[in-house]
């Protein structure tokens, strides 16, 4: 019967494999002579504090760019909500002298008169609130929009950021691995 668990997935696992099976033996210092174990140590440590730096400065830069990314997004959200709002601030200034408007209307009227107009005046009225209320309700929504694609683009440009650096430390790796190679074979080459 066959390994079952809701974490495993065998195709992963046979990639996973398939990637990693190819064993690294360890760097044998049989056969050296204490010079050229010292050296060998000594050469190790260097390259391996080398990737660690490098490695480290790689994660700082993306640290860093993640983090002005965050700030050029939240700048960009806060714009757009500024925006916003004084669009809601015109439409509730326009609404409200439209209104006035029309009272000052009802106000100028005889009685008779108001009592003809007042329920279409109200009526206009009204319409007139409905329309900036649901002008809105549309930049609000406008404004929702325009912030949600902002924090998707962000997070796309942030995982782009982490895989950049994943690339790179995977690049330090390699790079320190020849090296290492290298150095074995000239100090394994060297004369005891």
């Amino acid at each position: 019967m066959a390994y079952s668990s809701k974490y495993y997935d065998p195709q992963k696992a046979k990639e996973y494999y398939e990637k990693n099976k190819k064993l690294k033996g360890r760097r044998s210092t049989k056969g050296m002579s204490k010079n050229q174990r010292n050296a060998w140590s000594y050469a190790k440590n260097q390259i391996n504090e080398e990737k660690k730096n490098l490695k480290k400065a790689v994660t700082a830069d993306a640290k860093s760019a993640k983090s002005a990314e965050s700030e050029t997004a939240k700048a960009k959200k806060a714009a757009v909500a500024e925006q916003a709002k004084a669009k809601r601030e015109a439409f509730t200034e326009q609404c409200s002298t439209k209104v006035a408007v029309l009272r000052d209307k009802l106000k100028g009227m005889s009685k008779e008169q108001k009592v003809k107009m007042k329920e279409k005046i109200q009526a206009q009225i009204a319409s007139i609130k409905e329309e900036f209320a649901k002008r809105k309700q549309d930049v609000s929504a406008s404004a929702k929009s325009k912030k949600a694609d902002i924090s998707e683009q962000a997070k796309v440009t942030k995982q782009n950021i982490s895989d950049s650096a994943k690339s790179q430390k995977a690049s330090i790796d390699a790079q320190a691995e020849t090296k290492l190679d290298a150095e074995y074979a000239n100090i394994k080459s060297k004369v005891k």
